[in-house]
């Protein structure tokens, strides 16, 4: 009973934040205190290996220096500390049990059917602009998608519910999120994770999509364009430092888009080191053979190109799924 109460209030969480953004609304707010009550209610169980433990602790001892460390930098505390609560409820999914995720996949999966059917409906009211389903920010709303099509596809009993998500995934408008489906697609089948079959049909899927009712945005594609959008998203408006400093104003006037990259600048150094190790220390022990790891790649190649993926309701994914990853045999 516990363990459905805890799935059911953070789904409730993910989807009240992917609406409500944060702290911005009414809703953004009832969404975090969900996740919150959610996190606590999860069966915790301290696991993994101890390198992982060391930099998830690295990690977070770094997110909490960081408010005394904008206070000793003049820069913005009460962002700062805005910052770490954000992050306080996802941090507790580290360290559930590892039946958390596959229970919490099936308690979005009417969340995300939702959000999937709403992406279709506004893209045929509005072929020719990017729709955001129940998000506000068609980057989280590809995410989404992303990451639920990369997790039906290995699910063979319940793989045709991948089906809308992508055909509705082109609508988004996200470039990135196409290519790493790609991307993803192609390693899942050399692992053998997905059949030849269904990784083309699915390709197949999104390319009569984007052919029959192209989206303006995906359709100007150039070399040229991708290049400098890549540039603009890792530049950082703020330098790294090695000890951390806070949020400061030039970041709320414009952030990378790079995780690693905000971490060092406003959590220190050690913070992306720990991050990065992390990420790319669990996808080395794993290896793919796990159908979590793959959801870890998506992440991982998303994270180095947009900011979603670290607070918020899509930041939810990586921290329960590097806790899952860590602490799960990679034999299955």
């Amino acid at each position: 009973m516990r363990a459905h109460a805890s799935a059911f209030l953070l789904s409730l969480g993910i989807a009240l934040q992917l609406v409500g953004a944060n702290f911005d609304s009414l809703i953004g707010v009832g969404g975090w205190w969900a996740m919150l009550a959610g996190g606590l209610l999860t069966e915790k169980q301290i696991r993994g290996p101890r390198w992982a433990l060391l930099l998830v602790g690295g990690l977070l001892l770094s997110g909490l220096l960081s408010i005394p460390g904008a206070a000793l930098s003049e820069n913005l505390v009460e962002a700062s500390a805005t910052m770490v609560l954000v992050i306080a409820p996802l941090a507790l999914l580290f360290f559930a049990k590892s039946d958390l995720l596959p229970r919490l996949g099936w308690y979005l999966l009417p969340v995300i059917g939702v959000h999937s059917g709403m992406v279709l409906f506004d893209a045929a009211q509005h072929a020719s602009q990017r729709v955001t389903g129940l998000s506000l920010n068609p980057n989280p709303a590809a995410g989404l998608l992303l990451l639920a099509s990369i997790w039906l596809l290995q699910c063979p009993r319940v793989r045709w519910l991948a089906v809308p998500m992508l055909a509705g995934l082109p609508f988004t408008g996200s470039r990135l999120s196409l290519a790493i489906l790609a991307l993803v697609l192609g390693f899942m089948v050399l692992r053998h994770m997905v059949p030849k079959s269904v990784a083309l049909a699915s390709m197949c899927l999104v390319v009569v999509t984007v052919i029959m009712i192209p989206n303006p945005r995906l359709g100007n594609t150039t070399a040229g364009i991708l290049s400098t959008d890549v540039a603009v998203r890792i530049e950082a408006p703020q330098p790294p430092s090695l000890f951390p400093v806070g949020v400061t104003e030039s970041r709320l006037l414009r952030a990378s888009h790079n995780v690693p990259m905000i971490l060092a600048s406003e959590w220190g150094a050690l913070a992306a080191i720990c991050w990065v190790g992390l990420t790319l220390g669990l996808l080395v022990q794993n290896k793919g053979r796990t159908r979590y790891s793959w959801l870890l790649v998506a992440l991982f190649v998303t994270s180095m190109l947009d900011l979603y993926t670290w607070g918020g309701s899509m930041g939810a994914a990586w921290w329960v799924v590097t806790g899952h990853e860590a602490g799960r045999p990679a034999h299955t």
